[in-house]
């Protein structure tokens, strides 16, 4: 079989954060699923189980959830980010999310019941698996306190810092729920 050169890119990044056994980068290599998503598919909706961790290996996905009719945005995963909805796929319960893909997209993906083998059989994968949820908590927990603490205006200009030129390819209805206001406050403050 054709090595897969972006699974191995994808491979020698994890292997960066955390540095994984031979054994299981093999058990990766065999067990990773390679997905095409086009702009606007949906990989997980309200009331769905998420089974499958995914890594953005190009494009971008949008996390998102309903309050009444109106999207709130919850974060947008890019190239090198991992995502998940939280509740669902730890818990495996239906979740309240939605998971839509907001350019064409290449994602590489193992389903929960891999994570929790590579886990509990592969020591280094379960301290990769820390580390990462430990910086997705810190960033996920960060995120509310920025938005009360700063004007709109100042939301949007750490936001572009934060974000560079990835800041342009998100519309703008969902930053502006992600940074916690209206479009129309959005367009006046930018």
């Amino acid at each position: 079989m054709k090595e897969d050169l972006k699974l191995e890119e994808v491979l020698k990044h994890l292997d960066s954060v955390r540095k994984l056994t031979p054994e299981c980068l093999d058990y990766l290599r065999q067990g990773v699923k390679k997905q095409e998503v086009r702009k606007d598919e949906v990989l997980l909706k309200v009331g769905d189980i998420n089974t499958r961790l995914y890594f953005v290996y190009t494009g971008f996905l949008h996390c998102f959830y309903f309050v009444g009719e109106k999207e709130v945005s919850d974060g947008f995963s890019f190239e090198k980010d991992l995502v998940v909805s939280i509740g669902s796929f730890y818990d495996q319960v239906p979740g309240e999310d939605c998971l839509v893909a907001m350019e064409d997209s290449l994602l590489y993906s193992i389903t929960r019941d891999q994570y929790e083998f590579l886990c509990e059989e592969h020591h280094c994968f379960s301290n990769l698996a820390r580390i990462l949820l430990q910086t997705y908590l810190v960033t996920y927990h960060a995120h509310p306190r920025f938005i009360r603490k700063h004007s709109a205006a100042e939301c949007i200009d750490m936001a572009r810092a934060k974000f560079g030129h990835l800041f342009y390819r998100i519309p703008r209805a969902p930053i502006a729920s992600w940074l916690g206001m209206e479009p129309e406050t959005f367009s006046r403050n930018q």
